[in-house]
């Protein structure tokens, strides 16, 4: 599943979660845990065994708000009603019993006119194998009702095995989302039955499980029917064992009107016309084993598709609305070239006949990578050539190959449960980046890695609510948690750095073993360390001692990261050795107590140093060695000081591909500014990436001066290259962002200005022929962050445009137009708003409706801004109204409205998007972004305390942002007044 909160592109412009902190404890405190462990582990076993529905203790009584009706099973007809009974929290159901099939017939039915009847009818046949004799039947559902009267039925698959069976009650547990039935005469082991349920539920518009959503094409609204069920939205569409390893093969019949078409996993077998308007679709059976969450199914009306085979013979399609059709051939060109590269890559086919990519208007996640029908928002599958800038096309191109790689992380081999989410995510968050390099080679699309992924996540990282990336899972609540940027970009992170050490040759060749071996099977990290330990044995990779298991442990099971600092090369005798010491890296230091010092020194990473000295420079095959203790002295390889006089500097983790940061000795600091001042191209653009980023987050937390990466931004009116501009904007704008209600400020946009504007006089406004991609990306920006800065001729060029827009005068270029909206209301009054609103209203290519919906948030009367935020409760679709409420959050104008209207309407926050993946979180991350006063930790904090048990799965976030106003306020005391004396004497020179 893809997710981007930032609508302007998946991961090439980012726009930067309270958690588990890690598995290690105090040596004090150890011996007192270990016997809490033991007494825990005889409670539970006492409570499992007296509280077991195997022991039959279970409650019949008829609960008059919950019942549900009659259960008819086998040939008798018993009164069976729910009972609601406290049970312990059950997060994983027991494997004794095992599904195999699954017979879906499912009709949504949503064709009056009354949305509040909406409503969906069901039918289910489960065949399952019995492991061990139970009485019970225990499987996941949600706001589900089922059926009275010949609802429920189990009955032995094999003839010879005949019985009878009677479900006499049942049980659900609401919180845990699970169903138990109670039967009469126990399943014997070893046989297979088949359970058979009619059940009903709501259809609403919520975009989980299976939901409604409506468009306008020309004057007519019409109406779809979706699907959505990562993680555990299954379970809200029919009564299921809703796990990832719990996998079956697939019937579907949809029930739907003859107007309209319906899609599932797999091509449809035939059609019957039923009664009146309606069709039965009957589709084929999956040909594999799937995990529940992968099932899929739309309903829709006038979509249309484009059409080609890949050299395996798969039909490959994109569906879309039929007014925007024509915007779907890139997608379905990019998607057969990544398709066919992953194929080849892996060595390993794609098992079905059909790949169907469907765009829909109203979507939670990115995209969802469902086997046989991925499901896309439209921003994310949709180009238009003419019209939609590059950050567009590389939206659509980043999200279609994440998507392709989860055919094979998470369809082919799923992860054995949600704790190892990033066997999916991480994955296939990094072969995203390796799918796009190779269709689109001329992007240069591997250096973006670092600011798009590593960039940021290290400063989420950083903090000491962050979690590991193998994230336990406590409650059924955790799983939607476990979705959030660690498992993504850090996964994908340490991915990128396993590559690096084992080599690309073993590093392929070990999945492809972890893919044959865990095939349509679920698998857990050690899988994986074992195929590449086993890979890299038969390539002759050694690690002395090492094996990958031990040198990932550290990555995958600790929260954080570490910095290396390292010194200059000393002499020591003949020889040159660098020192080399090690630490947990987090902005914040001045928390720590003894006891957090004492948990600081337990954790330590194995560390896959490189580095490179200027006197002998090797970027290609830099010199490499582990590092696994707190300090450790490294040879070098060759004399570094027989050009002393230059300014000789050490850079440590050439390319990035480590996943830490490094610190420098001052005159090493010195000399690293001075060359890229000097020269700055005798850096690879990847690692002046990085100095700039390591040196602005070194400073945060206290590590160097506070001014430091700022003189690392010195150069830039040299730089022509996009990525290590962007890691220097990404800093300078979250510092603006703090400083926007400071005199500092104004220091700032003339000392910032003074490096961008001889690059925006030299890029202009008009493009070139046949410029590059960085070209192309690096006007773009500078465009914006110069018009963002207040430069006059920047804001009245878009002025003057947007002006001739509202005209009909003049078309706009894609790739500057969303600057252009922006300062064209922001420039204006009510009257440029107003008309950008109508546009928005009107408008049905979706990446224009999200250019429309940022720029409406840049208006700067209080009073706007403040209807905008409520017209996102009437006039901005479901799925876009957290955009629209966070970009008026990020106006320095809107920041404090946006806080206003989030503590007002909570509850009706909390009720809409309470129960996603991402919405929450995002919302809550950004209105605290910029919060650095006392006032506004004092105004978090209470609203916290009235709202802590709804917070759901933004209660990480919660933490986090009380994490981060905690740091902003001590930044402003630490390096405002610093800070404003070096930019004033500064800001005028180059």
């Amino acid at each position: 599943m893809s997710f981007s909160l930032s609508e302007n592109a998946v991961r090439f412009f980012p726009e930067n979660e309270r958690a588990h902190e890690g598995c290690f404890v105090t040596r004090t405190r150890a011996a007192l845990l270990s016997a809490a462990v033991v007494l825990s582990l005889v409670v539970i076993g006492l409570t499992v065994h007296y509280l077991s529905p195997d022991r039959g203790q279970h409650c019949q009584h008829k609960d008059e708000q919950s019942q549900r009706g009659a259960t008819t099973v086998a040939t008798e007809t018993t009164a069976a009603s729910p009972s609601s009974v406290a049970t312990p929290e059950v997060i994983r159901l027991r494997r004794h019993l095992l599904p195999i099939h699954y017979s879906l017939k499912l009709f949504p039915d949503f064709y009056g006119n009354d949305t509040s009847l909406f409503h969906f009818r069901g039918e289910v046949k489960i065949q399952f194998e019995c492991k061990e004799s139970t009485s019970t039947i225990t499987l996941h559902s949600k706001q589900l009702t089922l059926d009275g009267g010949g609802g429920g039925r189990i009955s032995a698959l094999q003839a010879t095995d005949a019985g009878s069976w009677t479900i006499n009650g049942w049980s659900e547990n609401d919180e845990q989302e699970l169903l138990t039935l109670t039967l009469d005469t126990p399943l014997v082991a070893g046989k297979a039955f088949q359970l058979e349920l009619n059940f009903t539920g709501k259809l609403k518009d919520d975009l989980k499980g299976i939901y409604w959503s409506s468009y306008v094409e020309g004057n007519v609204t019409r109406r779809l029917m979706t699907s959505q069920m990562e993680p555990k939205d299954a379970r809200k569409v029919l009564p299921c064992f809703d796990e990832p390893n719990f996998k079956a093969t697939f019937d579907v019949i949809i029930v739907r009107n003859k107007n309209m078409t319906s899609l599932s996993n797999m091509e449809l077998n035939h059609s019957i016309p039923i009664s009146g308007d309606l069709v039965e679709d009957h589709f084929l059976r999956t040909p594999v084993p799937m995990s529940s969450y992968l099932l899929a199914f739309t309903v829709c009306t006038d979509f249309e598709y484009v059409q080609k085979f890949t050299r395996t013979g798969t039909r490959f399609r994109v569906y879309a609305r039929r007014e925007v059709i024509s915007n779907a051939r890139y997608a379905l060109e990019i998607g057969i070239k990544i398709q066919e590269f992953f194929e080849e890559y892996f060595n390993i086919s794609y098992p079905l006949s059909k790949q169907d990519m469907l765009a829909v208007p109203d979507f939670a996640p990115g995209a969802m990578e469902n086997w046989g029908l991925i499901v896309y928002r439209e921003t994310a599958l949709l180009y238009d050539p003419q019209s939609s800038s590059l950050a567009n096309k590389i939206r659509v191109a980043t999200v279609v190959a994440h998507e392709l790689a989860h055919q094979w992380f998470g369809n082919l081999v799923s992860p054995d449960w949600w704790d190892d989410l990033w066997l999916n995510e991480g994955l296939a968050s990094y072969f995203e980046y390796v799918g796009v390099d190779f269709a689109e080679k001329e992007w240069g699309f591997m250096n973006h890695f670092l600011t798009d992924e590593i960039h940021s996540v290290f400063s989420l990282d950083s903090l000491n609510s962050s979690h590991p990336v193998f994230f336990e899972i406590h409650s059924v609540d955790d799983i939607n948690s476990v979705f959030d940027t660690i498992t993504y970009s850090k996964g994908a992170s340490i991915v990128r750095m396993m590559q690096n050490f084992l080599g690309e040759k073993t590093f392929r060749a070990g999945l492809t073993r972890y893919l044959s071996r865990h095939r349509l099977s679920n698998a857990n990290h050690n899988d994986l360390w074992n195929a590449l330990n086993e890979e890299a044995a038969v390539d002759g990779v050694r690690y002395g001692a090492l094996n990958v298991s031990s040198v990932m442990s550290g990555w995958l099971k600790q929260s954080g990261y570490p910095v290396l600092s390292i010194r200059l090369p000393e002499r020591i005798g003949k020889r040159a050795i660098i020192k080399v010491t090690q630490r947990r890296f987090l902005i914040d230091r001045n928390s720590s107590s003894a006891e957090n010092d004492e948990r600081e020194n337990d954790f330590l990473w194995t560390v896959p140093f490189t580095f490179t000295v200027s006197t002998q420079l090797n970027w290609t095959n830099p010199s490499f060695q582990w590092i696994s203790s707190r300090e450790a002295s490294v040879p070098v390889n060759a004399n570094p000081f027989r050009n002393e006089s230059v300014g000789m500097w050490v850079i440590g983790n050439v390319g990035q591909f480590g996943y830490y940061r490094v610190n420098y000795d001052p005159e090493n600091w010195r000399n690293l500014i001075g060359q890229l001042k000097t020269n700055h191209e005798l850096i690879p653009v990847k690692n002046r990436a990085q100095i700039i980023d390591d040196a602005f987050q070194l400073a945060r937390a206290g590590l160097v001066e506070e001014v430091t990466g700022f003189r690392t931004t010195q150069y830039l009116h040299l730089e022509t290259e996009v990525v290590p501009w962007r890691a220097a904007m990404t800093n300078v704008l979250n510092t603006a962002a703090l400083l926007d209600r400071s005199p500092v400020y104004g220091h700032l946009e003339e000392y910032i200005l003074k490096r961008l504007i001889p690059l925006y006089e030299k890029l202009g406004w008009e493009e070139s022929r046949n410029e590059s991609t960085n070209r192309k990306l690096l006007r773009s920006d500078v465009i914006r962050w110069t018009c963002f800065f207040g430069h006059r001729h920047c804001l009245d060029t878009a002025s003057d445009r947007y002006r001739q827009w509202m005209q009909s005068a003049l078309r706009i270029p894609g790739d500057v137009r969303e600057t252009v909206l922006c300062h064209g209301i922001g420039e204006g009054g009510r009257g440029e708003w107003d008309f950008a609103f109508d546009r928005y209203q009107q408008e049905t290519k979706a990446d224009e409706v999200n250019r429309l919906l940022k720029a409406l948030s840049c208006a700067r009367a209080p009073w706007i801004l403040t209807r905008y935020l409520n017209y996102t409760w009437e006039k901005i679709r479901k799925q876009d109204a957290p955009h629209a409420f966070a970009y008026v959050a990020k106006n320095p104008v809107g920041r404090y409205l946006a806080w206003k209207f989030f503590v007002s309407q909570w509850k009706n926050i909390e009720d809409r998007y309470g129960n996603g993946v991402f919405l929450l979180p995002y919302m809550i991350r950004s209105v605290t972004a910029a919060f650095n006063t006392h006032d506004d930790l004092h105004q978090l904090m209470a609203f916290g305390k009235s709202a802590s048990s709804e917070l759901g799965v933004g209660s990480k976030t919660y933490d986090q942002a009380i994490e981060k106003t905690r740091l902003n306020i001590e930044w402003m005391a630490r390096n405002e007044e610093k800070l404003s004396r070096w930019l004033l004497t500064n800001k005028q020179r180059l």
